[in-house]
């Protein structure tokens, strides 16, 4: 809700503003008063304590943790805490609770102030020092006066002085006081201190003494002789000095006396008057009195009001101005206010024509021809009967022109004068008055404004833009939407351009040509006006004024860059209500407005404050429409309640923020911008101090808020929150990992369940492959056995034919011994490499007997190969030794010889087996010619069983090359080379 304030209009160029218990404040009777270093107002009252920020007043008592009603002093730690006293002892507020740190019984504390760590209280028994929780009592003992305490004063050289009922004490960290200054009479209760930029301590006393006091050579004199109306405080802006009494201020610059301002307090009610009164940082008074909170700021806006004198008046001042006027050649301003026409010279208001007829009529145009001839523009109104006249006034005797209606505007346009009307245009010259008509089907089309241009005339009317030349009237056609733009006044920017004031529309920056508008800009609610509604334009260099429905607009640089400032009635206005606007500026450069309540004047340079940049602060935050209570320390919460970051859970994502703005004087004109970075980079103004943000999804946010008084925004700072809203548990990565990583091990475990089936299910195969593939090559040597037997026993057959008893037993032995091996060896599937070569070594030994020691054998193994280690199929080696001696060393008719050679690939055992004899063709040529033809199976068997373990999984191929050795066309021999599997 927006505070509204009881306003007062002194003549010494303050304006004043009342602030009672109508207005918000939890009573009227306010005895204390303090800014604080956010700019805040506070106040105590009869009735508790209240914060103020320009809009509305926060009051604080009792329910909010404050006990004792009365307050009796204020201040601020550097912390930024404010400390509040009352009879029931001292409160600290941290912006969200009172904490009764210091409790007194009904003991009257006259004042406190915070220095450093340090609290100091001040009562009528004494001074007290808090600090650190602890209470410590000075008294008479340590140096002071009187143990009566009445004000205190930091200096700028780190001491402090202490106000007393007898004189001022100085306290410089000893421990102990020292007199500053004692009093030479009764006249010694200290009332105020204070210390100017100059380095000057000024202090009065109940009496009414205001005493000056040189700090740098200690001369004591008195600030001025008749201060004796008690005043009760001192107040430092730069170089001046503010005395207040209890109805007036005494002002000194430059430590002399200058001037009294009288006029404040009015009301014969104030029996005390200003009680204690403070300096805001703008520059303005802030009293408290016993009937109310009062605001006094120095406006450089004058008003005045035509006094009376009418007879349809009937109080003692006419206030409203309908018309302003300048005529030709006059430095005079003509005023009208519906009873009467009056000149305005030398801040001095005169009727004038008190004999024009009907009086009673409003003036709504007041020009001069160039014979000297006055028009008046009248309009009087008699219930349902209006009497639009137009009169005119020459030599001492009116003229009321017949037929026409009332009138409106008036140019000059080399010796004629124009008068714009209700529906036509008059041109007067040398008594004679020629009209043109604007023959439009409509009843809105009044003559607003004439401007002359190019020979011609542009007439703003309620229908829109004409151009009047030669009698006729051409419509200009203007871009705007739905209907004729109203134009109330036409100014000639002097390039070629035109500012059109319209109704509606705003303030356009056109350019005419062939009868079409052509825009180049224009300013409205939509970038920098509070209304659209435009009723008179000045041009003034590069600044332009306007008057609008609802006040006074500044546009600094219209040309170019438009800074837009806006006057109301905080800087002095009499209202913001305007219906017709009238204004005119002096060649003096004042500007001159006229309203409701009176006329106004003031000059053009006049500070509107627009570069006052307010402080921001974001209050509040309700989360889910609730309260919210912060989860954190009160050291990380400051104090008006917000942290600087926090993080909210995942269901508290629907938050509404509150902040609030300190504009003490221009709090009317507040507008916020905030901005929700991480949500939206849109910028949203708005002149609402809370915004809303539902169901906010999880991420990190920045609100971004600032406000100010002007019409744009500059660079104001940024209120800030950070926050968070949390991810979900469901929607965060650890429980997102956890929920993969159980569903991969859920899956993994049904694979390898699934697998380990497969698995088990393979090997189960496997294991019957392995058995048929075991029993393959149990069979294909069982099949090999035999063979070896038979060759045997066909040895042992030769020796006991020929009747070799000694061979055939030597034969036998051998024999019996590779048969051993070999049954043995054939029980399973694979044997040592050892035992391999065991059996090969035993049957080649029992060969080279049979066939009489033919040939000679080398069994080579390298190095890096561990025989007793490496397990291969067996008797796979065997077949292929066996064709080397029956098919290519018997054949030979030398002595033979056989190498057997054993290295490994890591996986294979790499068998060579080489003999120098016939080679393979020589050998197949002679046993085509034997009459029976044996056909060995050996070889075919071994590598069968050796195919049996390939694995292409593997890339394990297991296979038997053969070569023929020749040199020069004849054969050396063969060799076999023999990939067997390592089991």
């Amino acid at each position: 809700m927006l505070l509204v304030s009881v306003r007062a209009f002194s003549q010494n160029g303050y304006n004043v503003v009342w602030y009672t218990a109508n207005e918000g404040l939890p009573s009227s009777l306010t005895h204390r008063v303090f800014q604080d270093s956010r700019d805040f107002l506070w106040i105590g009252s009869q009735a508790g304590l209240s914060r103020f920020d320009g809009k509305k007043f926060t009051n604080y008592s009792a329910p909010e943790g404050l006990y004792g009603s009365y307050i009796s002093g204020l201040a601020e730690d550097k912390s930024g805490n404010l400390w509040v006293a009352t009879q029931q002892g001292v409160f600290k507020f941290n912006g969200r609770k009172f904490i009764q740190e210091v409790a007194f019984d009904a003991m009257a504390i006259t004042n406190i102030a915070c220095v450093n760590d340090t609290v100091w209280i001040g009562t009528k028994t004494g001074l007290y020092l808090y600090a650190n929780h602890k209470l410590t009592y000075c008294d008479t003992r340590v140096g002071l006066p009187t143990t009566k305490i009445s004000s205190f004063l930091s200096l700028r050289d780190g001491s402090l002085l202490v106000g007393t009922g007898n004189g001022i004490a100085r306290y410089r960290g000893s421990g102990y006081f020292d007199m500053f200054w004692t009093p030479k009479d009764m006249n010694g209760y200290i009332m105020d201190m204070a210390e100017d930029d100059a380095g000057r301590i000024w202090f009065c006393t109940l009496m009414g003494d205001g005493i000056l006091y040189s700090y740098k050579d200690s001369i004591y004199r008195p600030a001025y002789d008749s201060l004796q109306s008690f005043p009760r405080s001192i107040l430092v802006d730069k170089n001046k000095v503010y005395f207040t009494h209890d109805k007036h201020l005494t002002v000194f610059e430059d430590g002399v006396y200058k001037t009294s301002l009288e006029g404040f307090m009015d009301d014969e009610n104030s029996r005390l008057g200003m009680l204690e009164t403070v300096l805001d940082k703008e520059g303005a008074f802030w009293t408290v009195t016993t009937f109310g909170l009062a605001s006094f700021k120095a406006s450089n806006i004058e008003t005045f009001f035509i006094p009376k004198g009418s007879p349809y008046s009937e109080t003692s001042y006419d206030k409203t101005v309908d018309g302003l006027f300048r005529l030709p050649g006059d430095t005079c301003i003509y005023l009208s206010n519906g009873n009467g026409m009056y000149r305005f010279c030398s801040d001095s208001i005169v009727r004038i024509f008190t004999d024009k007829p009907r009086q009673g009529g409003d003036i709504s145009m007041f020009d001069k021809a160039n014979d000297g001839t006055l028009f008046f523009g009248a309009t009087l109104n008699f219930g349902f009967d209006k009497l639009n006249n137009l009169i005119s006034y020459r030599n001492g005797k009116y003229y009321v022109w017949p037929q026409f209606e009332r009138a409106l505007s008036s140019a000059h346009v080399g010796d004629q004068l124009w008068i714009g009307i209700t529906n036509k245009v008059a041109a007067y010259k040398n008594g004679h008055l020629i009209t043109y008509e604007l023959n439009i089907d409509s009843l809105n089309h009044r003559m607003l404004s004439l401007l002359p241009y190019e020979g011609g005339l542009l007439v703003g009317t309620q229908l829109g833009l004409f151009y009047f030349k030669n009698g006729v009237f051409a419509r200009i056609q203007m871009a705007t939407p739905n209907a004729p733009a109203v134009i109330a006044d036409i100014k000639d920017c002097g390039d070629g351009t035109l500012l059109l004031a319209t109704k509606g529309f705003g303030l356009m920056h056109v350019r005419l040509k062939d009868n079409n508008l052509q825009h180049i800009k224009t300013l409205s609610t939509k970038n920098g006006l509070n209304s659209n509604f435009i009723h008179r334009v000045i041009i003034q260099g590069s600044t332009v004024w306007c008057t609008a429905l609802n006040g006074v607009y500044r546009i600094n640089n219209f040309f170019t860059t438009p800074m837009v400032e806006y006057l109301n009635k905080d800087d002095g206005l009499l209202s913001n209500n305007w219906d017709a606007g009238p204004m005119v500026f002096d060649e003096k450069g004042y500007l001159y407005i006229g309203g409701s309540k009176g006329l106004m004047k003031f000059h053009t340079s006049i500070d509107l404050g627009a570069n006052k940049s307010q402080k921001t602060y974001i209050t509040t935050v309700r989360v889910n429409n609730a309260d919210f209570q912060w989860s954190l320390p009160d050291s990380l919460i400051p104090f008006l309640g917000v942290p600087s970051r926090y993080r909210f859970k995942p269901d508290q994502n629907s938050l509404t923020f509150s902040f609030t703005s300190v504009n003490l004087h221009r709090a009317s004109r507040t507008r916020y911008e905030y901005a929700l970075v991480g949500y939206s980079d849109k910028k949203i103004i708005t002149s609402t101090n809370y915004v809303t943000f539902n169901n906010l999804p999880p991420g990190e946010y920045v609100l971004k808020v600032r406000s100010t008084a002007n019409q744009i925004f500059t660079n104001e700072p940024y209120a800030t929150f950070s926050f968070e809203i949390s991810i979900p548990f469901w929607n965060t990565w650890w429980f997102r990992t956890i929920m993969v990583a159980i569903a991969v091990a859920a899956i993994y475990f049904i694979y390898r369940s699934r697998l380990n089936r497969q698995m088990k299910k393979q090997q189960k195969e496997l294991e019957v492959h392995r058995q048929i593939t075991e029993t393959k090559i149990l069979a294909f040597q069982a099949r090999m056995n035999p063979h070896f037997i038979f060759n045997s026993l066909n040895s042992i057959q030769y020796f006991i034919t020929n009747n070799d008893k000694l061979a055939t037993l030597n034969y036998l032995s051998k024999f019996a011994r590779l048969l051993r091996q070999i049954l043995d060896n054939t029980a399973g599937s694979r044997i040592t490499l050892e035992k391999e070569i065991e059996m090969l070594r035993s049957y080649i030994e029992m060969e080279e007997l049979r066939f009489e020691h033919k040939f000679e054998y080398e069994l080579l193994i390298d190095e890096n190969i561990s025989v007793s280690e490496i397990k291969i199929p067996g008797m796979v080696i065997q077949p292929f030794v066996e064709n080397a001696i029956l098919h290519g060393l018997l054949h030979k008719t030398e002595t033979g010889l056989l190498r057997i050679h054993f290295k490994t690939n890591g996986r294979q055992v790499i068998c060579t087996v080489e003999d120098n004899g016939v080679g393979r063709s020589h050998s197949r040529a002679l046993n085509e010619k034997k009459i029976t033809q044996h056909k060995s199976h050996g070889t075919a068997i071994a590598i069968n069983r050796l195919q049996l373990h390939n694995d292409k999984d593997r890339g394990l191929n297991n296979n038997v090359i053969f070569e023929d050795m020749v040199q020069n066309g004849s054969a050396l021999g063969t060799k076999v080379i023999i990939y067997i599997p390592i089991l």
